[in-house]
This record gives C-alpha cells, sequence and structure tokens, in this order.
C-alpha cells in the first residue's frame, strides 16, 4: 500500500490557452494546496507554463518543448523525473498526452505509475487502431465530466469499460450570489440600465456559443417586454473576429444597439452574474456547462440549451429550464415563459438552484471525490 499522498504527476503539454489548461492549473493549485506533493510537466513559453510560473509551487513545474506524441528528447526526462521524485500516478488532460505517459511509465520499469486521463470532451470517431490500443491500453483509469462523455468514451476508445467514471466539475458558490456582489453596485459598475431586467450570456464569442440565436431571441422579446437588457460578455474565439462584427450589425440594424451590452472579456465573472436577473446559454453543444453553474450560484434564473452535459446539471422547471438547442421558437418562448413566472414559482426555481450546485457540483464534492479515486487508486497499486 502506498502513501495516501504518494507524488503526483500532471502531464499537459497543450499550447493552447482554454478550459482544458485552466482546468489543469487550477487542480494542481486546488490539491497541492491540499498537501498533494504535485509535479507538472508542460510545454515551454506556452500560456499554462507562465500561469503555472506564478503559482507557489513553480518549483515543481517542469517544462520544455515537445513533439506531439512521442518525443524522442523529452521521453527519457520525464522518465528520469518518475524515477527521481518516486512518482506513483500520472494525470493526463489532453488526449495525445496519453502517448507521451504511457511510454515514460513503460520505461520507468518496476516503478511504474498509474496512469489516470480526464476526458472533457465528447469523443467523436473511434480510436481502436494498434497505435491506440497500444497507448490506451496502459490507462488505469479515464475520468469523463459528463456521463454522455463516458459512456461515448466506453464505446469508441479501446479501454475497459470498467475503468471510466464520471465526475463533474465543481465550483465554489460561497464566491457568488447578489448578498456578496450588491446588484446595484455592478450594474453601475459595468453601465446596465438600473431599473432593468437584465438578460446575460457569458462565454467565448463564436458560432458555437449561440450569441447570434439569443440576439435573435432577444431581438423579438424586447417589443414585448420594455425593461429587457442584454449583456454578451465574452472576447471573440480566435478567428471569430467577423462573428462578432456579425452580432454587433445585427444590433444596430434592429435598432436594438441601446438595449444590448458588448463587454467583451470579464475576468470578474461573480460581480458581472449578479448583475444578471436571467442567464441564458445558447450553445449548440456543450460539454459540461461550467458557466451554467456560476450562472445558479448567483441568483439568476438560468435558461439553457439542452445541448451536451447539461441535462445532467438542470431539471427542467425545477431548478432551471431547458429549451431545445438551435430552435429559435423554443428559446423564444422558455425565455418568455421565464419572464413570466410568479415571483414565488421564480425564486424557488433560484433557491434549488443554489441547492443543486451545493449538493452536486461544489468545488468541495469534486475535490473530495477525486482524491478518493486517488487514494483508492494507490492502495491498490
Amino acid at each position: 500500500m502506498q502513501s495516501m499522498k504518494a507524488p503526483l504527476l500532471y502531464l499537459n503539454h497543450s499550447r493552447g490557452w482554454g478550459g482544458l489548461e485552466m482546468f489543469s492549473l487550477n487542480l494542481f493549485k486546488w490539491l497541492s494546496n491540499r498537501d498533494w506533493p504535485i509535479y507538472f510537466s508542460c510545454e515551454k513559453a506556452s500560456r499554462l507554463h507562465q500561469a503555472l510560473q506564478q503559482t507557489p509551487y513553480a518549483d515543481r513545474v517542469f517544462a520544455r518543448k515537445t513533439i506531439k506524441y512521442f518525443d524522442p528528447i523529452s521521453l527519457p526526462i520525464i522518465t528520469t523525473l518518475l524515477k527521481k521524485k518516486t512518482i506513483h500516478l500520472i494525470h493526463t488532460f489532453k488526449s495525445s498526452d496519453i502517448f507521451f505517459s504511457a511510454a515514460a511509465a513503460s520505461l520507468a520499469g518496476a516503478s511504474k505509475p498509474l496512469l489516470v486521463h480526464h476526458l472533457q470532451m465528447l469523443p467523436k470517431h473511434p480510436r481502436k487502431d494498434p497505435l491506440h490500443r497500444l497507448a490506451y491500453g496502459h490507462l488505469n483509469k479515464l475520468l469523463a465530466i459528463t456521463s454522455q462523455i463516458a459512456e461515448r468514451a466506453k464505446t469508441l476508445w479501446p479501454i475497459n469499460p470498467a475503468i471510466v467514471s464520471t465526475l463533474y466539475y465543481g465550483i465554489d458558490p460561497t464566491l457568488y450570489g447578489k448578498q456578496l456582489h450588491d446588484p446595484a453596485q455592478q450594474k453601475a459598475r459595468f453601465g446596465i440600465p438600473s431599473s432593468s431586467r437584465t438578460l446575460g450570456i457569458v462565454g467565448q464569442v463564436c458560432e458555437i456559443k449561440g450569441q447570434l440565436l439569443v440576439l435573435r431571441a432577444f431581438k423579438e422579446l424586447s417589443k414585448e417586454f420594455p425593461d429587457l437588457f442584454l449583456v454578451i460578455a465574452g472576447a471573440p474565439a480566435p478567428g471569430s473576429e467577423s462573428y462578432q462584427k456579425e452580432l454587433e450589425a445585427y444590433a444596430a440594424a434592429h435598432a436594438i444597439q441601446d438595449r444590448v451590452k458588448f463587454c467583451g472579456f470579464v475576468p470578474e465573472i461573480p460581480e458581472l452574474m449578479a448583475c444578471l436577473d436571467f442567464f441564458v446559454l445558447g450553445s449548440k453543444a456543450e460539454p459540461f456547462g461550467l458557466v451554467v453553474l456560476e450562472a445558479m450560484a448567483s441568483g439568476a434564473l438560468v435558461v439553457a440549451s439542452a445541448a451536451g452535459g447539461v441535462p445532467e446539471i438542470i431539471t427542467h422547471a425545477e431548478d432551471g429550464l431547458l429549451y431545445e438547442a438551435q430552435n429559435l421558437n423554443d428559446l423564444i418562448n422558455t425565455l418568455k415563459n421565464a419572464l413570466t413566472l410568479s415571483a414565488p414559482k421564480r425564486q424557488k426555481i433560484i433557491e434549488n438552484a443554489y441547492q443543486t450546485v451545493c449538493s452536486r457540483f461544489s468545488l468541495s464534492v469534486f475535490l473530495e471525490r477525486l482524491e478518493t479515486i486517488y487514494r483508492e487508486m494507490l492502495q491498490h497499486k
């Protein structure tokens, strides 16, 4: 039986900067703060590397320029690290790193560590060729962020279904809420009319996130609800600058630009969420929907597309409202339903939403579950 908090290695050689990279960064900080001896191997000079260097645990970070899948130069360096630090478990976040971790673990000899992969995207294609079978066959645990992703992986990946577990993301609900961030003050801060009922969509501005769908629905609803105001927060995704311009042009063409606020990238999500009476998710596809949890914890009534993992979070009419993804008429009708709910019914849904976050999707629940998985694996190593 190994130590309950044996040394771990996080492996994320992504060159990008988004949810996958931020999640691995935050997990590294959270568990390091809980006294787990975690080391991190990342891509040199990446945004992730820069962020890791700003943590109190920068001395545990190892960065190199790597080659996707197999890197003959970095491989012996990582293998030496595994032996020197007595690494008992490698946790990967990017699927191409599975190949790298499997090769390094095999070269570690008798001290071969266990392999865990965190799957955050819905698999689309089978990966049962000999190369994937060889690499994925080394996995000891696959953690999927939704049941939908877990079931798809069991079908498309060459793995033993018994190693697959669903592990939902979590947030700290104590950071959110109108009792912490006064709505009137935050509306003034973000330039939102104080007397408005505010509808918001938060996320990267790109076609898959559905901002245009929400804007079209708002255009129709604005005729019936003159106090309604729309906030669109988020920076354009790389290559989506023209989509941002399309949104702005649409608002101007339909004379609603004075009732729409384009905030750009907003780092202060709890403060922004406190401004919202209603939150809408317009996504065509959504692997999980972390922003949905943030809205639920903030006291906004959530109207979300029934896409991806979102129905695993929201129970329709109990802790939020769901509509058919990409269906404009259904979105309009669902938003109209939200806008005309009685005050007691609306408050009940909001209270239920907060309880859902606390009981099923809190950061403490997530971390305790992950630590339990680590401990159980290490005990049987």
